[in-house]
């Protein structure tokens, strides 16, 4: 079998210079490449317009894997057609639906999510979308409004063509709340076969060290339990703002010195141009640290020791921030939005992202001490599911490419 699996999703995105689907597509690749047989070949597949991840040029460097670069979805195309059996595709954007691929090619898609398909059926979000001057934020939602009906037809159209690239595609999808997203929105039946494979776990191999913990925590002045984090703050999508703007206007509340005193936020993965818009919408610009991307042992540490993660995400195909965070015992506060409830069960706090009084009330009740104790426990035991839930999916996903049935 000749195998090109597709990681594209795992360069860097623009702003985005680490994503969840990316990290967990080579975490798939991985997997599949150490289960090849010995007459299976597995290549792997990047766009040449993106930057390099050094970590999959490292890989495939030490394990003598060919990484075939395209410029375009035609060239792409080509390439598949001429050389492989199977294509896998891990993140599969809905600009694939122009891949031109054989019915002789076995597609593995795996479909995250329909977001973009909910930027345009969401509620309008108040901060976030647009980090440039209030009244071009209002102006971009009102055209957003106007355009959206066209859009919305716009992207079902696309993912329908993206989900029948070709008669010989099989589809995949990482939370049961996607699957029913596809079935609801596109062209399939809740009769036919969609597999769910939960997202994989993308640092296991993490050892902290009390060192490297306190340098952390020093790095950026905090204190053990002393502060919220969040992450991906150059992501829209998240509603860092959201949270940030509500977090600001509880600390200037004198009823709430008494559970806040002290506190800072730490944002992760923040370029520029968001932290300008961030600090603009904040007074008490002391209590906020605005960071561009760090290692993986600085953001565990940091998972480590917040009091809780505020997870106010809009659109999410599965959400790994708040399960990092249950590794460490540290309780994430939540959204309800999309598949996040179905991933963390009973061991978050909820809150409705977009109203401010319901996530102030998620910040009060994470310093309920009885109630983040059983929470606490409860994440272990989510953990536990999530880990066999994982590691069946992972079979699953390995016994699909490979054909097993």
């Amino acid at each position: 079998m000749r195998i090109l699996f597709d990681l594209a999703s795992a360069q860097p995105q623009g702003k985005m210079k680490i994503n969840g689907g990316g990290e967990s597509s080579f975490i798939f690749f991985k997997n599949i490449f150490a289960a090849r047989g010995i007459n299976d070949i597995v290549d792997v597949a990047l766009n040449s317009k993106l930057d390099d991840n050094h970590l999959i040029i490292k890989f495939c460097e030490e394990n003598n894997v060919n990484i075939y670069k395209y410029d375009s979805l035609n060239a792409f195309s080509e390439m598949v057609n001429k050389t492989y059996d199977t294509l896998v595709l891990p993140v599969c954007y809905f600009s694939y639906c122009d891949l031109n691929i054989s019915d002789n090619v076995r597609i593995i898609s795996v479909i995250h999510d329909l977001c973009d398909l909910f930027t345009y059926t969401r509620p309008t979000v108040k901060y976030g979308r647009y980090p440039r001057l209030d009244k071009i934020e209002f102006l971009g939602h009102f055209i957003n409004r106007l355009i959206s009906k066209n859009r919305i037809r716009e992207i079902i159209e696309k993912n329908n063509r993206v989900i029948k690239i070709n008669k010989n595609q099989e589809l995949i999808t990482v939370t049961f709340y996607s699957k029913s997203t596809i079935i609801k929105y596109l062209d399939v039946s809740d009769e036919e076969k969609i597999p769910v494979v939960y997202t994989p776990e993308v640092h296991p191999d993490v050892k902290l060290t009390s060192d490297k913990e306190e340098n952390v925590l020093n790095k950026y002045s905090l204190s053990h339990k002393k502060y919220f984090m969040m992450m991906a703050g150059c992501r829209w999508a998240k509603n860092n703002a959201f949270a940030i703007v509500t977090l600001d206007k509880m600390f200037s509340q004198d009823k709430y010195k008494h559970v806040l005193q002290d506190f800072k936020v730490i944002i992760i993965g923040t370029d520029e141009k968001y932290k300008k818009y961030f600090f603009k919408h904040v007074r008490n610009r002391e209590r906020f640290l605005i960071e561009d991307y760090v290692d993986v042992e600085t953001v565990d540490s940091l998972y480590k020791h917040a009091h809780a993660l505020v997870f106010p995400s809009i659109v999410e195909g599965f959400g790994l921030p708040p399960i990092e965070a249950l590794k460490y015992e540290t309780v994430p506060l939540c959204s309800t939005a999309m598949s996040i409830p179905e991933v963390c069960g009973d061991a978050a706090i909820y809150f409705d992202p977009f109203d401010e009084k319901s996530l102030e009330l998620a910040i009060l009740r994470s310093f309920d001490d009885l109630l983040m104790y059983s929470l606490r426990q409860n994440g272990k035991m989510r953990l536990k599911k999530l880990t066999d839930y994982r590691n069946t999916g992972m079979q699953k996903f390995i016994d699909i490419v490979y054909n097993n049935n």
